[in-house]
């Protein structure tokens, strides 16, 4: 189990460091062409659509993963269901999109055509697909080929936004927002070509799987949403409070800080599926030594951003981000804390206990939406970073608490 889990970890962190080095390139040329401004103006645009998509989700990628492996139904019955609701709640969203979204990113100071904010629609239904897609590799163990699927995405669409935005000298902006939607659409058929020889793509609804599944589901369904509002939200707030080229600094922080998440992601993403298939006591042993072996490496990567920040992000993005440097060094400590926590979280996840995971994540959520009301008018991008790093702590302690007792 072991081999497998390093094996299988090391393919998910390979490509964890392809995206790394290709993220930050992208992250330089679009800083570059676009300014800070512009970068927070992007931002917004991609994460309204992607916070939508995330939220239609209904837990559904994590009980696929959870069943699967478990094997409680065949395969088939799971991706069929699967692709059905993702079908069915795409066009529900798409009824209601052009109506709101566009009088949301005016709210947020987005200044771009409103075409362009009807196109960021095309997200949700690819990102629902993807992930839908992603959680059936994962269940059935493919960890190497999600793995290279997830390098081409990030070489492919590193390349195309150089040739872009440099080489023809296409709107900044506007072409990275359809390169984006271009390259989800192709990592959705490449997931689907190699699940081909497996299972077949026709949405059916079964009233079992559904009912089964949105139930587990929900359990996660709460606390994923409430996860992923608790990282992303901040941003939100930065651009009502204050502005587009606040969020484009704090973007620049946010994507540093949490480099340090790269390795958590990748033994996540294997370590769930393997506590689920083990006995209590293996899995609880498995959480504690991966945690044991991941925390030096945390402490020496945050020590390194903490020391070379700044130069980094002038040599990087140029001296006009230098305000970015000081959230940084305000996010480290709670990144940190939350990414040494992350095998307790899997192991809760695993023992089939998620819904104390999203009561964790709920409690921090909270925390986050106080501190940045009361912060983020008085302190700007620093009062974001601190009730971040405030809700992250929190969540790793409740995390600790939860392993312990279960």
């Amino acid at each position: 189990m072991y081999r497998k889990l390093i094996r299988d970890s090391s393919a998910i962190l390979v490509s964890q460091i392809v995206s790394f080095i290709t993220s930050l390139a992208m992250g330089v040329v679009i800083a570059r062409v676009l300014g800070p401004e512009g970068k927070g103006t992007l931002k917004l645009l991609t994460l309204v659509p992607m916070m939508i998509a995330g939220f239609a989700t209904m837990g559904i990628d994590v009980a696929n993963v959870y069943f699967i492996g478990k094997k409680k139904y065949d395969i088939q019955s799971i991706v069929s269901n699967s692709i059905f609701i993702a079908l069915c709640i795409s066009l529900i969203i798409l009824l209601i999109y052009p109506l709101l979204i566009p009088k949301f990113f005016s709210l947020l100071k987005v200044d771009v055509a409103y075409w362009l904010k009807l196109v960021t629609y095309f997200f949700i239904p690819l990102y629902l697909l993807g992930t839908y897609f992603s959680s059936f590799l994962v269940g059935l163990q493919k960890i190497i080929i999600r793995s290279v699927i997830d390098i081409i995405r990030a070489v492919l669409l590193l390349v195309l936004i150089i040739v872009f935005l440099f080489l023809l000298h296409f709107n900044g902006l506007y072409s990275v927002v359809i390169i984006n939607i271009l390259i989800v659409f192709l990592t959705v058929c490449l997931s689907g070509l190699s699940l081909r020889n497996i299972i077949n793509f026709k949405p059916i609804y079964n009233r079992e799987v559904f009912k089964t599944t949105t139930s587990y589901g929900v359990k996660a369904y709460v606390g994923s949403i409430a996860h992923y509002f608790n990282i992303r939200l901040d941003f939100f707030f930065v651009a009502f409070f204050l502005s587009p080229k606040e969020v484009g600094f704090y973007s620049v922080a946010v994507s540093m800080a949490e480099l340090i998440w790269y390795v958590p992601v990748a033994i996540s993403t294997v370590l769930v599926p393997a506590i689920a298939g083990s006995s209590k006591e293996t899995s609880k042993i498995l959480a504690y030594n991966t945690f044991r072996k991941m925390l030096i490496p945390f402490i020496i990567m945050s020590l390194i951003l903490l020391c070379s920040g700044k130069f980094l992000i002038r040599f990087l993005y140029g001296a006009q981000f230098l305000p970015a440097f000081m959230p940084l060094v305000l996010l480290l400590p709670g990144v940190f804390l939350m990414a040494a926590s992350g095998p307790f979280e899997d192991y809760i996840a695993g023992r089939g206990k998620i819904e104390y995971n999203s009561l964790t994540a709920i409690y921090s959520f909270a925390v986050t939406i106080v501190l940045d009301i009361l912060l983020i008018p008085k302190l700007g991008i620093s009062g974001a970073a601190i009730a971040s790093s405030c809700a992250y702590s929190i969540t790793t302690l409740i995390s600790i608490y939860y392993y312990l007792k279960f």
